[in-house]
């Protein structure tokens, strides 16, 4: 074995331990002496992501396509890099003209990825959920079916296919792919999230809630899980001017300011019917969570 192939080893040995920080200063070494390894890069590459230094990731991954322009890894791993960078953690409320801006180099490198190398499942999903991020729905679909096509039973494939169900209000599809999803993985907190929206979208919001309080329990510190559960609980259980209350559109217009009052108290007796006949339990925890919320908000 060579000194490379056993820095390999090493690093790749200390990613799958959790250890990035000794993976990337082992890597350093080896590019030091190998800088035209393709592999390498790519490896240091997530080394950096895992440590949250996205700019280093995305320099590295840069680097491991000019050394291999042929190699379909690098441009995936250049499209991730690009995702971290550009796009993760971003709001876009369904504006697609900036959410095309910031993808389109991300979207680019997935799709040269795929391209060079149309057998990888992961490939196909990961470009589907870009294009479901700009809005073009019925390519991602197409995506996430392909990579189910490759791979039978592929987890982002499913769950892409659930996401577009959950778009176009296809409530027991996405239940049912989800429902799928955590037979193979039944701690997928991403499957227990689309679940949990679906059952809500069927009226059963008991086992919403179980579902997505679940979800966080598992992985508190996941923002994602808890923005789900927030969501869940502002949809079904909306404040009378909250954000998901109709009341908000009378108030547009003054004159139609006695209707918004009468809607907003009507919101506020929907809201409390419904809290009465969550299960008791269920109930505790999502006023609770309302409570946090409250004292959250600027």
């Amino acid at each position: 074995m060579t000194s490379e192939e056993r820095a390999l080893e090493r690093a790749t040995a200390l990613l799958e331990l959790g250890r990035p920080h000794e993976a990337a200063a082992e890597l350093h070494q080896a590019l030091a002496q190998s800088p035209g390894d393709a592999l390498l890069w790519r490896l240091l590459s997530q080394a950096h992501t895992d440590l949250d230094q996205y700019g280093q990731a995305l320099e590295a991954a840069r680097k491991a396509v000019v050394c291999a322009p042929e190699d379909y890894a690098s441009h995936y791993a250049l499209g991730v890099a690009l995702w971290n960078m550009q796009v993760r953690g971003r709001r876009y409320n369904g504006l697609f003209a900036p959410a095309r801006r910031a993808s389109a180099p991300v979207i680019a490198a997935l799709r040269e990825a795929l391209r060079l190398e149309p057998g990888d499942p992961s490939v196909h999903a990961t470009l589907g959920r870009m294009l479901l991020l700009v809005g073009e729905e019925r390519e991602a679909e197409a995506l996430f079916q392909a990579a189910l096509h490759v791979q039978p039973r592929y987890v982002e494939g499913q769950l892409g296919l659930a996401t577009v169900a959950l778009r176009r209000k296809q409530a027991q599809e996405a239940h049912d792919l989800a429902s799928r999803v955590l037979e193979d993985e039944p701690l997928h907190t991403g499957a227990m999230q689309l679940l949990a929206r679906a059952s809500l979208m069927q009226g059963e919001a008991n086992a919403a809630f179980t579902t997505a309080f679940a979800a966080v329990r598992l992985r508190p510190a996941d923002r994602q899980g808890r923005e789900q559960l927030e969501t869940l609980i502002e949809t079904y259980l909306p404040r009378p001017f909250g954000k998901h209350s109709p009341a908000l559109r009378f108030l547009i217009v003054p004159p139609a300011l006695p209707a918004a009052l009468m809607v907003a108290a009507w919101v506020w007796l929907r809201t409390l019917y419904r809290l009465q006949r969550l299960r008791p339990g269920v109930r505790a925890q999502v006023v609770a969570a309302r409570r946090r919320m409250v004292t959250r908000a600027p």
